[in-house]
């Protein structure tokens, strides 16, 4: 083999080392991506089950006497009674807060938790598509190293 065969070898598996870092990073991000849509998947389910509760118990229909929760952040909550369980205000996007009726709130929670699902499938497709191509280039770098 003649020193420009070496050269080029070498050159290559270089590019192929590079590919790969920049793969694994991606993978990375990827992951951390799917992380954050599953985390507002989960919230956005507990909302709906939390409108769900908060209507029973307006209605006299649940377990306890009208008291909630109300968290005031920082793991701080005191107890309140619920006085309108009718009115509920929804952040719609860019500080915009609209009042819907339970129904309609829960209705817009379940839009965006059909989005987050659809951006989950897209993700876990990219995810399983650069895993292949480390697998190939792993793969290609182990024949590369045999030469």
């Amino acid at each position: 083999m003649g020193a420009d065969e070496k050269a080029a070898i070498q050159q290559n598996l270089e590019q192929t080392l590079a590919y790969l870092e920049v793969l694994e990073k991606e993978i990375a991000l990827l992951g951390q991506r799917m992380e954050l849509v599953r985390g507002a998947i989960v919230e956005h389910r507990g909302a709906v089950d939390g409108i769900k509760e908060v209507m029973k118990e307006a209605e006299g229909e649940g377990e306890g006497t009208g008291e909630i929760l109300v968290p005031l952040g920082a793991g701080v909550q005191m107890k309140g009674r619920i006085t309108d369980a009718t009115h509920l205000l929804v952040n719609v996007g860019s500080g915009v807060v609209i009042e819907k009726d339970p129904e309609g709130a829960i209705k817009t929670l379940e839009a965006r938790i059909s989005s987050y699902e659809t951006n989950l499938e897209n993700l876990t497709e990219q995810l399983k598509a650069r895993q292949q191509q480390q697998q190939m280039l792993s793969g290609g770098l182990q024949g590369l190293r045999g030469q």
